[in-house]
């Protein structure tokens, strides 16, 4: 979807929302250093293959109203830096194996009507 070229390593919005896009979230994406905000929600997107831990300006990831299913994403708790979350409306049935939620920069976390079942651990070191 993405190319490498020096315009698109310069992108720092990406806006895909309500469109009928399908398939996997480009892994190219995680190949944009500059990348702050992403907004893909209404579409039709299954999963996610970037590596967004090499995004260190990304703040803001909506994906609400898509189709992800199964696990959270578990790249996600790696972003540094990544203030915002918004999964809300999919099909999401797990937080992981042993997962904790330990991402000190996020503010918000939107898993409303998703399938989610089993424990939700939040360590209160991180907590404000």
């Amino acid at each position: 979807m993405l190319e490498r070229d020096g315009n698109m390593l310069a992108l720092a919005t990406l806006k895909l929302s309500m469109n009928r896009l399908e398939g996997n979230l480009p892994g190219s994406l995680g190949d944009l250093p500059k990348l702050k905000f992403v907004s893909a929600y209404l579409n039709k997107f299954t999963g996610i293959e970037p590596n967004f831990s090499k995004c260190r300006s990304l703040k803001y990831l909506a994906l609400s109203y898509n189709h992800f299913s199964g696990e959270f994403p578990q790249c996600l708790w790696d972003v540094v830096g990544l203030e915002y979350i918004d999964l809300h409306m999919n099909k999401i049935s797990t937080m992981g194996p042993g997962h904790v939620v330990a991402n000190s920069f996020l503010k918000e976390l939107h898993l409303t009507n998703n399938s989610l079942t089993g424990e939700f651990l939040v360590p209160l070191k991180h907590c404000n």
